[in-house]
């Protein structure tokens, strides 16, 4: 089904609702599926740099991630073939710089 074909179905029940509005608790209802259901699952690659700690997610093999915007939930983070279960330690500065 279409956003356009849902809008339409949904406008059957709410009729003087706008387009625009209907639109936007659509997309809120399917996020909320999504988190609840987490029925889209993809791997980001990405690649690190000598003191850089935050990175945007940008190496996305599937469609139905397209921007930084799309990801809900960070599952696992491998390094070098590796699993990182945590964090060791606390920074020394707080590093707000992103990788370019």
């Amino acid at each position: 089904m279409t956003e356009a074909q849902a809008i339409e179905r949904i406008k059957e029940l709410f009729p003087s609702e706008s387009n625009a509005k209907l639109l936007i608790l659509l997309k809120s209802a399917v996020k909320n599926f999504s988190i609840d259901t987490q029925i889209v699952r993809a791997k980001s690659t990405e690649t690190t740099q000598a003191n850089v700690r935050y990175y945007p997610l940008t190496g996305f093999a599937s469609t139905a991630i397209t921007s930084n915007d799309d990801v809900i939930k960070i599952d696992r983070v491998d390094y070098n073939n590796t699993w990182v279960d945590y964090l060791a330690g606390e920074p020394e500065k707080e590093d707000l710089s992103e990788a370019v």
